[in-house]
């Protein structure tokens, strides 16, 4: 993440406090002290506004430097940005700056120095089992019956049912937070998760991407969950015919040719 964008996923480089600041201009400084004072009912003086940046070596603005509660909680926790903390979608401190600023979290959430997807190798391939079940029990498990989660806690020991396939997974760091499974032969999705905390920050979406770059030309198809209906739908998976039950396992036979530009953001 380059060093201009702040903790909370702001762009310093735009902010007028900093183009006061580097440019020396009084006027600009006035300018951003009486609208600040007015949108934080304050007293903010133009001498206040004194930036190079909220996570730049050099002078901060009081409320950046030493008021800020996520300037300090990210300082505390030695985060780059906001976008390394897996709380941050129910952080309550940054929820009004992303309302009011949606691009913030845009910056945060596709930051491509902080997320890495890539196949996995041999060793790495029971981690991304483990995180497969413990996202099925918590998302997939409540609307299948007993017999239904237990045949998908046997598949993931299964060495025939595992024999073939292709890993990936995202990664922030060093943590693997998504992972899917193709069986090439057949451009067939067997398995497609994301760690809970990861929802709604485009990882699975970049998982098919990466697929995608190794399919370009071929029909993926998969068998959906009823929890994971609506995501592939936007990936641009269609039904190909209705629910079925096999095993105690619920799922939708899908498939998808949509060329990688075309799949949903």
């Amino acid at each position: 993440m380059r060093r201009m964008i702040a903790y909370c996923g702001l762009d310093c480089e735009a902010c007028e406090a900093r183009l006061a600041t580097v440019n020396d201009d009084s006027a600009l400084r006035r300018k951003v002290a009486a609208l600040w004072s007015e949108l934080n009912q304050a007293d903010i003086t133009p001498e206040m506004i004194n930036c190079t940046g909220c996570r730049m070596e050099g002078v901060k603005t009081p409320f950046c430097e030493a008021l800020c509660p996520i300037h300090r909680c990210a300082l505390e926790k030695k985060y780059d940005t906001c976008g390394d903390c897996p709380e941050m979608e129910s952080c309550r401190k940054i929820v009004m700056i992303h309302g009011n600023n949606p691009d913030a979290r845009t910056r945060l959430m596709n930051d491509p120095e902080r997320l890495v997807v890539r196949t996995l190798e041999e060793g790495e391939t029971e981690e991304a089992l483990t995180l497969a079940w413990e996202v099925f029990q918590v998302y997939e498990a409540p609307v299948y019956t007993a017999e239904g989660t237990e045949e998908f806690r046997r598949s993931l020991k299964d060495e025939v049912f595992l024999a073939g396939i292709r890993w990936y997974g995202a990664f922030d760091g060093e943590q693997l937070v998504g992972m899917a499974a193709i069986r090439p032969d057949r451009c067939h999705i067997c398995l497609f998760f994301v760690d809970g905390r990861y929802h709604r920050r485009g990882i699975g979406t970049r998982l098919f991407k990466r697929i995608r770059e190794d399919f370009p030309d071929r029909m993926i198809t998969l068998n959906s969950s009823p929890y994971g209906l609506p995501f592939y739908e936007h990936l641009g998976f269609t039904a190909t015919g209705r629910e079925q039950t096999v095993n105690g396992l619920r799922f939708t036979p899908m498939e998808c040719r949509v060329p990688e530009g075309e799949i949903g953001i």
